[in-house]
């Protein structure tokens, strides 16, 4: 073998030594001590309480009471005796409570599922029933709340009493004999529905609702008492024998599905616009008064009065078999 080629066998047996020095170095005894987790628990992962006796003891008139803010979560079903609520929330801000799929129960002569609150309260996905005061009674100071997943049913009063600033999204409420929801100001309502209200409206409020895709059946009062300055949109309202809608001022009342028993539209107020619905098999189907409102592209069929519309409003051409024959009857309100 000549020197080159032996210079660069051993060169090669060099670098393979090198190689594996490194590949077998290392100890594989473990460290002195004991052996520690390197993982976060459960708790580290997603920093929820419990919502149980010891870490939310109720008292006098509650069965657990949340008095600080965080994330809270429920294990399994809560019983609400006589007198109590079944969770009480006690001047706390951002409480986060999810019902994990799981119903808080009353029994006779108890007080409401849910009472309570602070800012940037959100109550989610589960069950409230036969509670003898309401599902859910939010307090006056909370603002920017949300109830979103939630079934309300079998409640005297209102389902849902939610005075100021917040969202309900994607609930159902079921005979609440008082209503449905109540609110003073500034909440939006979509995606909810509403049944077998036997003694009040699907939705009552003051001012500044949005009620947005949502489905009324059997609503005995009514199914929206919407009060001034908001938007009534894409809702579908069918045997509440009463008023359908009732706008008092400053609404969009938009794309509507109507058959209420009583006035399918009621527009009791000025400077409303009544725009694209569909209202049949009322007493009236649009009955507008005050002044100074817009109604155009509607359509009544099938009313005991079709159209009642006050002086000084501006509306569009109201187009019936009178005006075109008895063989088409749309009671068209065009564009004007």
């Amino acid at each position: 073998m000549n020197n080159a080629r032996r210079i660069g066998t051993v060169g090669a047996l060099s670098s393979f030594a090198l190689c594996a020095s490194v590949a077998l170095g290392g100890s594989l005894a473990p460290p002195a001590g004991p052996v520690t987790p390197t993982m976060k628990d459960l708790v580290a992962v997603e920093p929820r309480t419990e919502i149980n006796a010891t870490n939310t003891p109720g008292d006098a008139n509650s069965v657990f009471k949340i008095t600080q803010p965080g994330s809270y979560y429920l294990s399994g079903n809560v019983v609400g005796p006589s007198g109590f609520h079944g969770i009480e929330i006690l001047n706390a801000r951002g409480v986060t409570i999810d019902l994990n799929g799981f119903t808080l129960i009353g029994e006779a002569g108890s007080l409401s599922g849910i009472t309570g609150g602070g800012a940037n309260l959100l109550i989610r996905n589960g069950h409230i029933r036969d509670w003898d005061e309401h599902g859910i009674d939010v307090s006056a100071s909370v603002r920017g709340g949300v109830i979103e997943q939630v079934n309300i049913i079998g409640i005297p009063n209102f389902g849902i009493h939610f005075p100021f600033a917040g969202l309900i999204r994607e609930c159902t409420i079921n005979q609440c004999t008082g209503g449905g929801i109540f609110t003073d100001c500034c909440v939006m309502v979509r995606d909810c529905q509403f049944g077998e209200i036997s003694g009040g409206l699907g939705i009552a409020s003051v001012q500044n609702v949005v009620v947005l895709d949502c489905i009324f059946n059997n609503c005995n009062a009514g199914g929206i008492d919407a009060g001034f300055d908001g938007l009534v949109a894409q809702c579908t309202i069918t045997f509440s024998g009463n008023d359908g809608i009732v706008a008092k001022g400053n609404y969009l009342i938009r794309n509507n599905k109507v058959d209420a028993g009583g006035t399918g539209i009621l527009v009791d107020g000025s400077n409303n616009r009544v725009e694209g619905n569909l209202v049949t098999g009322n007493v009236v189907g649009f009955d507008v008064n005050g002044s100074g409102n817009v109604v155009v592209r509607n359509f009544a069929g099938n009313n005991s009065i079709e159209y009642s519309v006050a002086g000084g409003n501006l509306v569009g051409p109201i187009v019936t078999s009178a005006t075109i024959g008895a063989a088409t009857n749309p009671f068209a309100n065009l564009q004007n």
